[in-house]
Order: structure tokens, then sequence, then C-alpha cells
């Protein structure tokens, strides 16, 4: 169901099947709990008020099992396997028409800190057109988008590349905020990443 509200929609994107990873990503235990669970957590504990869509595919039923969503909405992107970006689209196409704008948040970055989040969050609200932190001059996430994007952010991904060629096209618009915390960079593609996080 789309929620009505005008708060900011954060889209976790949670199709995918990690053809390099030997197991189901969102699952995945780490500290004790679920991958996917430690995105939704840090999601939940942000002070200012989102709504939150969780796109999942592959496997969803399985990852519906072991997941607490809590009030978050839950979709399901049975064309997960043409690319990131049909997450990309789905979450925008189910947020509220009057959210100002997108945070995207990846399930296989389960390390992003709610301060961060809520610093992303803050400078698009206050003028930021897209918003993303970065580490030592590499852009990480969660990536925010001003509404003014929604048409583009439907219509213009293909493939594994979301957002990166509304950004790539729309340099000048991009605020990066410098962190000193590597974890907006650090995913897990394999169990070599898993052991390292």
């Amino acid at each position: 169901m789309k929620s009505k509200s005008g708060l900011p929609t954060a889209v976790v994107c949670a199709a995918g099947c990690a053809s390099r990873f030997d197991g189901l990503k969102q699952t995945e235990k780490v500290d004790g709990q679920p991958a996917l669970q430690h995105v939704l957590d840090s999601l939940l504990a942000a002070q200012h008020p989102l709504e939150v869509v969780v796109v999942l595919g592959c496997q969803a039923e399985r990852i519906k099992q072991q997941i607490d969503f809590y009030n978050f909405d839950v979709v399901i992107n049975d064309a997960w396997k043409s690319g990131l970006s049909t997450s990309v689209q789905l979450g925008v196409k189910n947020a509220s028409i009057q959210a100002p704008g997108y945070l995207f948040l990846l399930a296989d970055m389960l390390l992003v800190k709610t301060e961060i989040i809520e610093e992303v969050i803050h400078k698009g609200l206050t003028g930021g057109s897209i918003v993303a932190p970065s580490y030592e001059g590499k852009r990480g996430f969660p990536v925010y988008f001003d509404k003014k994007w929604r048409d583009k952010l439907i219509n213009k991904p293909s493939g594994d590349e979301g957002g990166r060629a509304i950004i790539r096209d729309n340099r000048e618009e991009l605020t990066l905020l410098e962190t000193d915390d590597k974890t907006i960079i650090l995913d897990i593609d394999t169990r070599a990443d898993l052991e390292e996080l």
C-alpha cells in the first residue's frame, strides 16, 4: 500500500540473489542478526520520521521468515534479475507522491550508521538536490535524491546502474558529505568481504 504521507522515503534495495556470494546475503548472520536486519534497525533508530519501502525479489518468502520488517512497506520485485535499477524504480513508484525525496540503501551495506543516514537526509531536506557521504574521495551510501528526480529515477536507470547515470549526468547537483567512517563504502560481495566486516 502506498503511503500518503509527505515524509522522505527510504528505499532499501534487497532484491538481488548475489551470484558471487555463497548463500543468501540478506539473511546471513552478522553479530547474531541477519544482514538486512541491521539496515532496517538503522532506519528504525533514525530520529527524523521516514517512510520505508523494502524491495525484495530473490527468495523473498525465505527472507520474510527471518526478518522483522516492523511497520515498513515490503514490495516484491519480480524483475529483480534485470538488475538494481528495477528495485530503484519500484521503490520510487511505491513511495508517496508527496515524498520530498528518496533515500537509497543497499541490503549488503549493513554497517551504515543511523547518524550518517540522518546527516544525508538533513542535507537533502535543506537544499541538497542529490546527497551522498564520501570517504577519502569515494562516494558511498546512502544516497538521497530530491523529488525533482522522481521521473528520471523511474524512467532513466537500467541494469545495475541504479541512480549512477543520473549522478553522472548531473554532477553539479551532487553534494558530498565527507566522513571518516569507512562503513559507507563497505559492502558484502563475497564470503571474504563478510569475514573482513
